[in-house]
């Protein structure tokens, strides 16, 4: 999905016990079922990338229009 990750920057997070856990177990989820992103790096740049979405169309929170 994202190629080449030379033109990337690296970040560092810290996050709290409840997301880790969840990418985790989401991270887990789709290893077992051969899905796409499953690695940790992976879930994350999704997540930021769905959020900077929603901020574009003017709903951050994701609420349906």
């Amino acid at each position: 999905m994202y190629g080449d990750k030379g033109e990337y920057r690296k970040v560092t997070v810290t996050l709290p016990p409840e997301a880790y856990e969840r990418l985790l177990h989401e991270s887990t989820r789709r290893k077992i079922a051969q899905e796409p992103n499953g690695h940790l790096s992976s879930l994350l740049r999704e997540v930021v990338m769905e959020y900077l979405r929603r901020i574009d169309e003017g709903n951050p929170e994701g609420e349906k229009t």
